[in-house]
């Protein structure tokens, strides 16, 4: 920590690191949700995510959060995109740095922490309504998805090897059938 003290007139937003992580289970595609265990939106679901620490680099506050609240370690989070409305968290002025991952949930175990009073996998066709903003950041990270499975190539996300084609497909139908809806 530097010893350097700097002050601004200028109001400045707070920094949060938040995640989308999706799977396929039971043939479908799903995404991780905590429930919240404090306010504000107590018991709501949300994307798993939190503050940034003074000096903590950003990439490194995502993965903490993801596993604070989920347990989850070890898991290729991409930046997907930054969203900072003023009015997204009624705590005040937040912006939000999004991350994406694909994972196989086969290999992962899921255990509430931190401040989620619980983790599940939901299935993207079935959501409950979610905290914040994060049905717009569900929209933006499943379009991300449809893009990559459109341009493979591009590498937007990490695609687990272990899905099959036919696993594959089946994420890009509920990805497409998603967009459609919402």
């Amino acid at each position: 920590m530097s010893d350097r003290t700097y002050t601004y007139e200028y109001p400045r937003p707070i920094l949060a690191a938040d995640s989308a992580v999706f799977t396929l289970r039971d043939g479908a595609l799903h995404v991780l949700l905590i429930q919240r265990g404090h306010p504000p939106f107590l018991g709501h679901w949300a994307l798993p995510g939190g503050w940034v620490e003074e000096e903590e680099p950003v990439d490194d506050a995502g993965a903490r959060e993801l596993f604070e609240e989920t347990g989850l370690k070890d898991v290729d989070l991409k930046q997907l995109f930054t969203i900072g409305d003023p009015k997204r968290d009624p705590r005040g002025w937040c912006a939000t740095v999004v991350y994406i991952a694909l994972i196989d949930s086969r290999e992962y175990e899921v255990c509430a922490g931190d401040d989620a009073a619980n983790a599940e996998w939901h299935p993207v066709n079935k959501l409950p309504p979610l905290a914040f903003d994060h049905a717009k950041c569900m929209r933006v990270a499943v379009q991300r998805l449809c893009t990559h499975f459109a341009h493979p190539g591009a590498q937007l996300v990490s695609m687990p090897e272990s899905y099959t084609e036919t696993e594959l497909d089946t994420l890009w139908r509920d990805a497409e059938r998603y967009l459609r809806e919402h």
